[in-house]
């Protein structure tokens, strides 16, 4: 995604990986689309975040649990040598997401957890988090407005936390 031309008169840019195309993507496999829709129901037990009142209080969710919920991950890491005189000149920021939907055995491997958003950490300075968050919000909003189509049904979802 192009943000702007720098001092140096290079094109400043961030890679987005959409999430609604990588949402049609996951659940387009089989076997993910099966463990999307068999999630267990209430037993009285807290096991899973649909059944705390974060989900069913949710202004958008109110419990419906046919509907993506997505948790979003942020964290900002260092590419070289963080001890060295050149510490932070490569200092990346990247967001991450995972579907709340998925067992928790899906959830917890590293192949449940999808990346986003990857930005030099001096263009979220430079720039604000509103510009750099925008393809991400137009797509959450296109999720919860006009959902995403997987075999044939359409499923509707957006963010259920953000950590």
């Amino acid at each position: 995604v192009f943000l702007g031309i720098g001092k140096s008169g290079k094109r400043q840019t961030f890679q987005y990986v959409s999430i609604c195309k990588m949402l049609k993507c996951i659940l387009e496999n089989p076997v993910a689309w099966s463990d999307f829709q068999s999630q267990p129901e209430e037993d009285g037990y807290l096991s899973t975040v649909f059944d705390g009142t974060a989900h069913h209080d949710h202004a958008y969710f109110q419990g419906d649990r046919k509907k993506i919920c997505v948790q979003l991950y942020s964290d900002e890491f260092e590419v070289c040598n963080p001890l060295g005189s050149k510490r932070g000149k490569h200092k990346l920021t990247a967001v991450y997401f995972s579907v709340l939907n998925f067992p928790q055995k899906v959830r917890s491997r590293l192949s449940g957890i999808h990346l986003a958003l990857l930005v030099k950490d001096k263009f979220v300075a430079s720039y604000g988090l509103h510009k750099i968050f925008d393809p991400l919000v137009r797509d959450i909003a296109e999720l919860e407005k006009n959902g995403i189509i997987v075999n044939g049904e359409v499923i509707y979802g957006s963010v259920l936390a953000v950590t």
